[in-house]
């Protein structure tokens, strides 16, 4: 499903999709949040729900459009009551901004349950740089829902389903038996140690927002933040341990 369909699909179920405009927009979360992974290369944007089947389209596209490497990025598609207008919309957050939301949980006050804050948000975007920059804001207590609002939420559309049906065909969506759709990955080959050792360079410049300059530093980084030597018998343990140890914290200033 294009961008504009997935628009069209909001509109149908109770508002028009959400655009981020500069300066403050509040907004309250009534949806879980669905990680989606978008592939931009020529006019393209394709989008998946499995990093390694975007990550392997994107080797094989041309570049986008204004000539740089195709490339995967993070977007979180949920529902949203706009409060500037009051309208229940479908938002695409930028990763800084979701995970952002998401670490909330973890500051003494701002705890939820079901994966969405019971309070409204602010999310500021920031123009004044050439890259677009985002904050969030909780709101300072929890703030119940109207029934209308209630009543209105009963009736959108699954997030999971929606996010489901904008799956790029690569991501090979199939239908079983019951005549329900399901996922079936395509199958990745292994990664070689090159590419291993690559994906540890892209964690760290982009999670950590470190870049060393040489081997050392890169050897003296890695071992600080996993307890491994940066040895080819390593790399898929340091990639895995590297994963796992990510914080949405640590991808609050990237700008997606």
């Amino acid at each position: 499903m294009r961008v504009s369909d997935i628009r069209k699909t909001a509109e149908e179920r109770g508002g028009k999709f959400l655009k981020f405009e500069e300066g403050d927009t509040k907004i309250r979360l009534v949806s879980e949040m669905e990680v989606m992974y978008k592939v931009f290369h020529g006019n393209t944007v394709e989008s998946f729900k499995h990093r390694e089947n975007a990550t392997e389209t994107a080797k094989v596209s041309p570049p986008d459009r204004s000539g740089k490497p195709a490339r995967v990025t993070d977007r979180l598609v949920v529902w949203v009551i706009n409060r500037t207008n009051g309208q229940i919309q479908l938002a695409e957050l930028p990763a800084s901004v979701g995970y952002a939301i998401a670490d909330l949980d973890a500051k003494a006050g701002y705890e939820f349950d079901r994966d969405i804050p019971p309070y409204d948000i602010t999310v500021t975007a920031d123009d004044s740089e050439p890259i677009r920059k985002y904050t969030i804001l909780p709101g300072r207590g929890n703030t119940p829902l109207s029934d209308s609002e209630k009543a209105e939420i009963a009736k959108l559309e699954d997030i999971k389903s929606i996010a489901f049906k904008e799956c790029s065909d690569k991501d090979q969506l199939v239908i079983d038996d019951g005549g329900v759709q399901i996922e079936k990955p395509m199958e990745i080959p292994s990664r070689s140690d090159l590419e291993d050792k690559e994906e540890i360079v892209r964690l760290i410049k982009n999670k950590f927002k470190a870049n060393p300059k040489s081997k050392e530093e890169y050897d003296d980084f890695v071992k600080s933040k996993t307890g491994y030597e940066l040895v080819p018998a390593n790399y898929k343990s340091i990639v895995k341990l590297l994963n796992e140890i990510m914080l949405p914290s640590d991808l609050a200033d990237i700008p997606f």
